[in-house]
């Protein structure tokens, strides 16, 4: 999101794409987003993790913010929480169903709640590719 614009939302949507297909691919995902990132034995490194993504995407909201892609009355902390609970609960009840949504329907799902959530404009790359829902 550095300088977010259409390329930039693009370049988000695509990283999006690619964690979703990484976890439909992976066997263990459900399994490792799900019932073990609860486990003791991991909740420490789970917890490193998500401080660090939680950090990172406050930053990355911050610089939007400074370049005017993304408004100033929102609380990058607060948003980027929102969304990092939404995406991977998402992800979760995708991997978790009985018939997985078609991925690129999922991508441009998470990628309207995440455009929704920065208030991001047109001209932002938040366009779907022509999909209406995820199921």
């Amino acid at each position: 999101m550095q300088a977010l614009g259409k390329l930039g939302g693009q370049r988000e949507r695509r990283r999006i794409a690619s964690y979703i297909a990484f976890h439909y691919d992976h066997p263990f995902a459900p399994l490792v987003i799900g019932a073990l990132s609860r486990a003791p034995e991991v909740l420490d490194v789970e917890r490193a993790f998500t401080n660090k993504q939680l950090a990172g995407g406050a930053r990355m909201i911050e610089a939007a913010q400074r370049d005017g892609f993304v408004p100033d009355h929102i609380d990058p902390h607060l948003t980027i929480a929102l969304m990092i609970g939404g995406i991977r609960q998402a992800l979760l009840a995708a991997l978790m169903s009985e018939q997985r949504p078609d991925p690129e329907k999922l991508t441009d799902e998470i990628w309207a709640f995440m455009a929704g959530a920065l208030r991001l404009t047109a001209g932002a790359g938040i366009e779907k590719n022509g999909r209406d829902k995820v199921a």
